[in-house]
């Protein structure tokens, strides 16, 4: 029934991306086209992901209906990689370039862990109950040359959750050359 649920969510996701709740701004002069991806997290199943075009200027929105999905409820947006935790469901996003957009969505009497990379990137999301404690993801952390992960690789702390909450991954520099620089007859 969870997954039917989903299903039913995400076709309803579709039909506001791909028509609905495209307004056009009258007012626009420029109709440069853009993309527009859409993702939705759930609890338990792979991300949905939705590609869309629309005109510079347009409006995009989704029904705040959509939050009345049984067992879940919104979290928050992240758009091109910022988490908005300030925005509602039913946002009104006016569309000026390429946009990544994501909505994360928790079980209800949940909150939501989302674990971060650096390059606005989802590494993990975990869903806890109140007062719990987040676990260390099982994932494969991505390198950068020059920098490493610690023995502390999160900016917060993973215990005692008790709201949404972004857990950034923290990079260390690695790289302590040093460099003699000789100059003979002039000057620095």
């Amino acid at each position: 029934m969870k997954k039917v649920r989903i299903i039913l969510f995400s076709l309803i996701l579709l039909f506001y991306v791909f028509g609905l709740n495209y307004i056009i701004n009258a007012h626009q002069q420029e109709e440069k086209e853009v993309s527009i991806t859409v993702t939705t997290y759930f609890a338990d199943v792979e991300p949905i992901i939705v590609n869309a075009t629309g005109n510079y200027g347009s409006k995009l929105s989704f029904d705040d209906k959509l939050e009345d999905l049984h067992e879940h409820q919104f979290s928050f947006w992240m758009v091109n990689g910022v988490v908005k935790k300030d925005l509602t469901i039913n946002h009104n996003f006016i569309v000026t370039e390429n946009m990544e957009l994501a909505a994360i969505f928790k079980p209800i009497g949940t909150y939501t862990v989302l674990f971060m990379d650096t390059n606005g990137k989802p590494l993990d999301i975990q869903y806890v109950l109140p007062g719990e404690n987040a676990v260390e993801p099982d994932i494969i952390y991505p390198s950068k040359p020059g920098y490493t992960t610690g023995t502390n690789k999160w900016d917060k702390p993973l215990n005692d959750i008790n709201s949404d909450t972004v857990i950034n991954i923290v990079y260390k520099k690695i790289n302590h050359n040093e460099y003699l620089l000789e100059v003979s007859g002039g000057f620095i």
